[in-house]
């Protein structure tokens, strides 16, 4: 049965059902036959604390990839914005196959040359061979890199103690212009 626009029921034939019954299951046929290209990686998301010397630091960390498709799939691997200078990986790790199923630890090193506050993304990009199916995932890394003393500084822009003085300087200041403008107001 079916509504017409005058709000009463049309009964439909046999045939009619069966057609519009039949074109409802191939399209859900359709649909769960197509299969879509799916991304995985382990440990999205790090904070790393690690102590600097004034030389520098160097360190390795890692990305798990995981390869969920019943096919192979490209793996690209970029570090962007405060890790494109600072991470670096082997040549072979930059891009390569995964095949179905499997697993695959990536090795990068980490180069900082100053104590400081970093945040930034390495990005996983997982293209499907053949079409231009393209899925990319971020691994959130954060380094507290600390310096000797066991602060967070960069460079010396970044000393919480100065940051804190420039603070309660401009509040000092704010409240002898409100009295200043408060007194010539008086008068």
């Amino acid at each position: 049965m079916l509504i017409n626009k005058n709000h009463s029921f049309v009964i439909m034939k046999k045939g009619e059902l069966a057609l519009i019954l039949g074109v409802f299951l191939l399209g859900l046929f359709l649909i769960s036959s197509v299969s879509a290209l799916t991304a995985s990686i382990s440990n999205p998301r790090m904070v790393l604390y690690k102590n600097i010397t004034r030389g520098g630091i160097d360190f390795e960390n890692h990305v798990i990839v995981n390869n969920d498709n019943d096919y192979d799939v490209l793996i690209k691997i970029i570090p962007i914005d405060d890790w494109s200078d600072k991470i670096f990986l082997e040549a072979s790790e930059k891009s390569f196959i995964i095949s179905s199923g499997e697993r695959k630890k990536v090795e990068y090193t980490i180069k900082l040359n100053s104590p400081g506050y970093y945040d930034s993304d390495l990005l996983i990009t997982f293209l499907e061979p053949g079409t231009s199916n393209e899925l990319s995932l971020a691994q959130n890394l954060v380094v507290i890199a600390l310096d000797e003393n066991g602060n967070v500084t960069e460079e010396g822009t970044n000393n919480p103690v100065w940051a804190w003085i420039l603070v309660v300087a401009i509040l000092v200041l704010l409240v002898i212009i409100f009295i200043l403008n408060s007194m010539k107001r008086r008068k």
